[in-house]
């Protein structure tokens, strides 16, 4: 299963994620994961083989992490230590051994954990780097470094002529390599429904969410009156990862096992 986050569109037809993860030598292997500036897998877009044990062991690492509270320990993280030269690094090339990336106490830092240390079989995209991590001699190693150029060099591009992830902060602006290119991912403020249909940021990527918008409006009847479409209002936990959502989520399921007590 190949997850986009709501906030992504893609600008391509990406099925070759799955065609290079299949058969005895595929480059790509189940689980993919994707770097981004500050981060070595972001949330917005990855790549997993779900199963039910797989759904109900998830569930449970992240219940044991929400009981753990709002201290988020930068050493073992979700569940394992990093011990050098064993670690993460970001598109910016930042490295280190600790669970201090952004991001690494939500969705971000579980993707990570899940796909190297636990199901041990993970491709990692950095940039052109397609870095392999698979489990040898009992523990978890890099088995291949390979040329990202090389391996995508077949992809073409898709039908959506958009310039893509050109940001007006360059902290969000990534690489115009597949499969970056093959998609948009439209961060924070800058998501179009956050913005003004006259006063779009973005010309390539929100023009293009926009046309899409008003197609499927025509196609499907949505009755969605694009005169007026106005700025949503931001979402109540907001735009960035906080700590303070690990305490939130820490007392909600506090409130749950003292609810559950007093049936009892």
């Amino acid at each position: 299963v190949l997850y986009l986050d709501a906030d992504v569109i893609p600008l391509s037809n990406l099925d070759f994620m799955f065609e290079l993860s299949t058969g005895p030598n595929a480059p790509l292997e189940e689980n993919v994961a994707l770097a981004y500036n500050e981060e070595p897998t972001n949330g917005g877009f990855f790549m997993l083989k779900p199963n039910e044990e797989d759904y109900q062991l998830v569930l449970k690492i992240i219940e044991k992490r929400e009981r753990e509270g709002y201290h988020f320990n930068e050493t073992i993280g979700w569940g394992h230590q990093m011990i050098p030269p064993d670690g993460w690094e970001s598109l910016n090339g930042h490295q280190g051994s600790k669970w201090d990336f952004y991001g690494a106490f939500t969705d971000q830092g579980l993707i990570y954990y899940w796909t190297k240390y636990v199901k041990k079989k993970v491709t990692i995209i950095t940039g052109d780097r397609l870095k392999t991590y698979l489990e040898i001699d009992g523990k978890v190693q890099l088995a291949r470094d390979e040329d990202g150029h090389e391996i995508f060099k077949n992809v073409q591009k898709g039908v959506a002529n958009v310039r893509t992830n050109h940001h007006s902060r360059t902290s969000f602006t990534l690489p115009n390599i597949v499969p970056y290119r093959d998609f948009h991912h439209f961060k924070e403020k800058f998501k179009p429904w956050l913005t003004n249909v006259k006063k779009k940021i973005d010309h390539g990527p929100h023009e293009f969410w926009y046309e899409a918008l008003n197609k499927l409006n025509d196609e499907h009847g949505f009755k969605i009156n694009m005169d007026e479409f106005h700025v949503f209002r931001s979402p109540s936990l907001g735009m960035y990862p906080r700590h303070t959502m690990i305490e939130d989520m820490k007392r909600l399921r506090e409130e749950k096992d003292l609810g559950e007590q007093k049936k009892e």
